[in-house]
């Protein structure tokens, strides 16, 4: 998951490079995690149980699924209401003339530029 520098924490983001050097691979909201882990078991010692870990654990999940889904949920909307037309252009393959969803057919058609009798290739603007 991507997070944006404005919502990172300096500490979190040393250590996620900590880690990282010494070859444990985690992303940002993995070392959150671990953070909040150590923060708990320093601050309650051999106090520290299965229960408060798995607290954490659930506000950490929750936390990053609201974090994460706002993307997810845009990028299914604007598929659901976008059709194909918006979203790309087809491409001739002879000459690459690339025209519009709404003047090509699906099938073999006729390009405009070079008249050859060709398929036309749809390309896909990402969404992201």
């Amino acid at each position: 998951m991507k997070v944006l520098n404005r919502d990172k924490e300096a500490r979190i983001s040393e250590l996620k490079i900590a880690l990282n050097m010494v070859g444990i691979a985690v992303d940002y909201p993995s070392t959150e995690l671990i953070k909040e882990i150590i923060d708990a078991q320093e601050k309650f010692g051999r106090m520290f149980n299965i229960k408060q870990a798995i607290k954490i654990q659930i506000a950490w999940e929750e936390k990053w699924e609201l974090y994460g889904n706002p993307v997810e949920e845009i990028k299914e909307t604007v598929s659901e209401i976008v059709s194909e037309d918006t979203l790309g252009y087809y491409k001739c393959p002879s000459c690459r003339h690339q025209q519009t969803p709404s003047e090509t057919p699906k099938s073999l058609s006729e390009c405009k530029n070079c008249k050859e009798a060709v398929v036309f290739t749809y390309v896909a603007y990402p969404l992201a």
